[in-house]
């Protein structure tokens, strides 16, 4: 693969490391069970990553099709899991997504990917005698299992298999017998890693917009490391999708793969609801992203179906895009042919206080009229897995969102939110809790008590309150 072409000289990694350092100037290194080689060499590549993003008259690289990365991404994995088997060589670089594993996620970690493969190759082919500089190949990994990605991920499959023309037998699922033991880990869309059975797996960076928990402050501290947009004051992310994050890494000066540009712009417009003012979720940056996207691309060579161009243009329309993806989305038939525990788990985030206290959000694409008459909840979930599942938490909340009602009428975005507890006190005081945020307007609907468990259900007349705002509030309610 041909990544670069030296024009340019970049600076020497030798030169970075008094780029690391903290607000009170103290060299930043790790405090706790860390790989310190590791983490130094991988915190001084991001820092000279980040440099030269911002550079200008950056002619040295030239981006292959997204495709082409990944297949020689698992090329270059199979390659680093035999030298780390053999030799002391640094661990493998990784990025992924959360373990709801939406279209954020996964494109993300994929673009980040791809952004820093492409850097540091040229990066390394700025370096002379390459005695400083060895080139990482980093790996996106999908942080969901493969039939996952395959089965119930419509929005994603069409990005990328029909748009982006990539195969995904060419991605490397969270459920591969062939992770790696050892891991530098970039985590994007999420900013605590979950996985308890790779302790050897070291956060080094992060790119996130969701509240910050605070994990990873010995590996992962400075700021060309550690990249939350969100407001803990607010309780609001500074962006609507971490893919504004991927548009702004990448080097200012350079135009867009088309494959990569593709990806960005259609999880952009997803989560941004098109760049709506009224969905409550974009922002400035999200819509200089998809104006950067639109302008810095050559779109002609990536023969877009016609179902997404702009009249008499090779250019994607926004609208047309974001339709269609939102139809795959939220589309009644996807969603009536899942079953409880699928739809639960489709789009779904743990939180942990302090063990055993913790709690489950998962957001599903009906109304939860629509939904709890499919799975006929208020007789019995007749499903001991599920119940299980639902069981293992405090306090389980399910956030419903749509913009039809079951007739298929347009109604605009509503949403509705249940809460599930097996403690009816515990139940009780999380409803509370939550009612008294004005900011959520929520009208208690309906109560009930079935198979060992209790409910209570709200009409939420904010609708621009996305889990992003909720599971903050959960989090002070287990707090105090």
């Amino acid at each position: 693969m041909r990544w670069k072409k030296s024009l340019m000289r970049i600076p020497s990694l030798s030169s970075l490391p008094l780029l690391l350092v903290s607000r009170s100037s103290s060299l930043l290194l790790p405090t706790t069970k860390t790989n310190s080689k590791s983490f130094v060499a991988t915190a001084c590549r991001n820092s000279s990553i980040q440099r030269y993003m911002h550079g200008t008259n950056n002619k040295d690289i030239m981006y292959p099709p997204v495709s082409e990365f990944l297949k020689d991404a698992v090329t270059s994995s199979s390659s680093q899991q035999s030298a780390t088997t053999t030799t002391t060589s640094q661990p493998m670089a990784i990025c992924l997504g959360n373990p709801a594993g939406d279209a954020d996620s996964i494109i993300s970690a994929i673009a980040l990917a791809y952004i820093d493969t492409a850097l540091s190759a040229a990066l390394c082919s700025s370096e002379k005698d390459s005695t400083t500089t060895t080139r990482t190949t980093t790996t996106p990994i999908v942080s969901i299992p493969h039939e996952s990605l395959t089965t119930q991920r419509p929005e994603t499959k069409y990005l990328l298999q029909q748009l982006a023309k990539i195969d995904l037998n060419d991605l490397i699922a969270i459920d591969s017998p062939n992770l790696p033991t050892s891991a530098s880990v970039s985590l994007v869309d999420h900013n605590s890693l979950t996985i308890p059975d790779k302790p050897d797996w070291t956060v080094t960076a992060i790119l996130d917009h969701h509240i910050d928990e605070g994990q990873h402050m010995d590996s992962c501290y400075s700021p060309e490391q550690r990249n939350v947009a969100f407001d803990s004051k607010t309780s609001a992310a500074l962006v609507a999708s971490t893919c504004t994050l991927m548009v702004e890494r990448f080097p200012v000066s350079d135009p867009f793969p088309p494959s990569l540009a593709i990806l960005l712009l259609g999880v952009i417009l997803l989560d941004s609801v098109n760049l709506s003012p009224k969905a409550g979720k974009v922002t400035p940056r999200d819509e200089a992203a998809v104006q950067a996207l639109l302008d810095r691309t050559t779109w002609s060579e990536l023969h877009l179906p016609k179902e997404i161009l702009a009249k008499e243009d090779d250019k994607p329309d926004p609208t047309k895009l974001f339709d269609i993806l939102q139809n795959q989305k939220f589309h009644p038939d996807f969603w009536n042919s899942l079953t409880l525990l699928q739809a639960l788990k489709l789009d779904f985030k743990s939180f942990e206080i302090a063990p055993p206290r913790s709690f489950g959000v998962a957001s599903v694409l009906q109304t939860m009229t629509d939904f709890m008459e499919k799975h006929n909840w208020m007789n019995s979930t007749d499903d001991s897995t599920c119940h299980e599942f639902i069981t293992s938490f405090e306090v389980f909340a399910i956030m419903f969102f749509s913009f039809s009602n079951s007739a298929g009428e347009d109604t605009g975005p509503q949403r509705q939110l249940a809460l599930l507890a097996k403690s009816e006190e515990s139940l009780e005081e999380a409803a509370d809790f939550l009612k008294q945020q004005t900011a959520l307007q929520l009208e208690e609907v309906k109560r009930s008590n079935f198979d060992h468990m209790y409910l209570i259900c709200f009409k939420q007349g904010n609708c621009k309150a996305s889990r992003k705002q909720v599971a903050p509030i959960l989090m002070n309610y287990f707090k105090s």
